[in-house]
Formats: C-alpha cells, structure tokens, sequence
C-alpha cells in the first residue's frame, strides 16, 4: 500500500490553513482599527465596492460566496442595519436584491482596504515577490482546473 505521507503537507490542508490564519489576521487587524466586522460582512462591502458602477445583485455575491446564502443574508441585514449598505428590489426578478453602498459604506471601504493591505503584507512578509507571482500563477491554475472539472459534473 502506498505510504500517505504528512497530512499537514497536503496542499488542501495548507490552503485551508493559509486562508484560515489570513482571515484571522485580518479579523484582528480590523478590530485594533477599530471597525466591527465579520468575513462575510467584509465580502459584502469589498464586492459593493468594486461592482460600483455595475448592478451587483445579492444572489451574484452568495456565487461568490460559494453558496453561503445564510451568512450573506445575514451579512446583507446587518450592514442595512449599520447604515453602510442599501438593498432594492431587482426588477427582473423581485426575489432578487440590488446592492449598493451608502456613502458611509464608501467611506469606511478604503480604510477596511487598508487593514486588507496591512495583513496581507503581514502573513506575506519574507517571502520574495518572485515567489508571490508563482503562488498566484500556481493558484490561478488550480482554480481554472478545478472550475473545469466541477463544470462537467
């Protein structure tokens, strides 16, 4: 039988770790700036933020979100709620919601950006920009491969 080897050496363990311990310190770097946001939460205002002069429908980021349609509802309610985020019936599809950022939204995503910017600069540090542009190239890779892979089942 062929030896598994090291589990901790399986790249799917070590992008679920990279991801987890990223998000992590963006969570911290969040809460020393002062904000109160959770993941989801900064999923819903980064993609606002960027979708700017698009229509950016509520259904679009649970696809991004990979089907977690609860934490973005949830995610949605409260940054109503906070004043940051507006939501408005889509009219091809009443089901469906339009988001928008409020200008307290705009306000706050550049300074989120920043607390993006300074954590990944804080997990990346000692590793070479050459090496950054593999990973990304590495990563790009396997997210196509995968995106066909799952298109035909």
């Amino acid at each position: 039988m062929k030896e598994l080897g090291n589990p901790k050496e399986f790249l799917g363990y070590l992008m679920s770790h990279a991801m987890k311990g990223t998000g992590t310190r963006l969570m911290d770097n969040f809460t020393q700036a002062g904000f109160d946001v959770s993941k989801p939460q900064w999923f819903v205002l980064v993609r606002c933020f960027h979708f700017e002069n698009e229509e950016l429908l509520q259904s679009e980021v649970v696809e991004m979100m990979m089907g977690d349609k609860t934490a973005v509802t949830r995610a949605v309610d409260d940054l109503v709620k906070q004043g940051l985020v507006s939501q408005e019936i889509y009219k091809q599809d009443r089901r469906n919601r339009v988001l928008t950022l409020t200008t307290a939204g705009k306000e706050m995503v550049p300074k989120l950006m920043q607390c993006a910017m300074k954590s990944i600069d804080e997990v990346t540090q000692g590793i070479s920009q050459s090496d950054m542009q593999i990973t990304k190239r590495v990563l790009k890779q396997i997210i196509e491969n995968s995106n066909k892979l799952n298109a035909k089942s």
